[in-house]
């Protein structure tokens, strides 16, 4: 059942794709407002907040990954204005490369810049209402505890049921708002979404007409 309701998500997301319907900041909030609990309300800021990958943000005991924790998430003054930093373990980033050194075969360490990634949230900025959510669920946690504890298809069944997507589409639309709402450079949005290879931007960014509209 479960392998039937992902391929009809996949088929929902190659749907989007085709129409260009990213999910913009205003239906996240309008999304997150119909979502009772406050853990899966958090959740679902937070997918929105970091574009990160669901086996990023919750436990994986294969893994012996704890999922995010709240002392993963710090506030900082930077000049004149306060900004959040989440950091997130970076799932897919290759960290070893295979060498041969004296006819033996050796791995070294690559990429390791890359190995945990940092989202940055200006807090006045109108992401401020997805680090409210998340803080009204973050404050109840213990520093070094888990902030969301259910499965990873329950993660993909929440992000359906209010976002109409999979979570994979909720990180493609976070990519796009990136570039085509904030304007920030490739290489900001190539380190947030934990890309070793910046081309990865042109394939999740999602550029419609209406965008192009926007500048000519």
């Amino acid at each position: 059942m479960e392998n039937k309701f992902k391929k009809n998500t996949w088929a929902r997301q190659r749907e989007l794709k085709r129409l260009k319907e990213v999910i913009s900041i205003t239906q996240m909030k309008d999304n997150i407002e119909r979502i009772n609990d406050e853990e899966e309300a958090a959740f679902v800021s937070f997918m929105w907040l970091t574009a990160g990958r669901v086996h990023e943000i919750i436990p994986n005991k294969e893994r012996e990954w704890c999922g995010m924790r709240p002392c993963d998430i710090i506030m900082k003054d930077i000049g004149n204005k306060c900004v959040v930093i989440i950091t997130i373990d970076n799932e897919k980033v290759r960290r070893t490369a295979k060498y041969t050194l004296n006819g033996e075969e050796r791995y070294k360490s690559v990429n390791e810049d890359l190995w945990r990634k940092e989202i940055v949230i200006n807090a006045d900025s109108p992401d401020s209402y997805f680090l409210w959510k998340l803080n009204n669920h973050a404050a109840n946690i213990e520093n070094k505890q888990s902030l969301f504890n259910f499965s990873y298809n329950k993660a993909w069944r929440i992000t359906n049921k209010y976002c109409k997507c999979n979570p994979h589409w909720l990180r493609n639309s976070r990519v796009t708002h990136w570039k085509n709402v904030m304007r920030l450079d490739d290489s900001y949005v190539q380190r947030m979404a934990g890309w070793s290879d910046g081309r990865m931007i042109s394939k999740y960014n999602q550029i419609s007409w209406n965008d192009i509209a926007k500048v000519v």
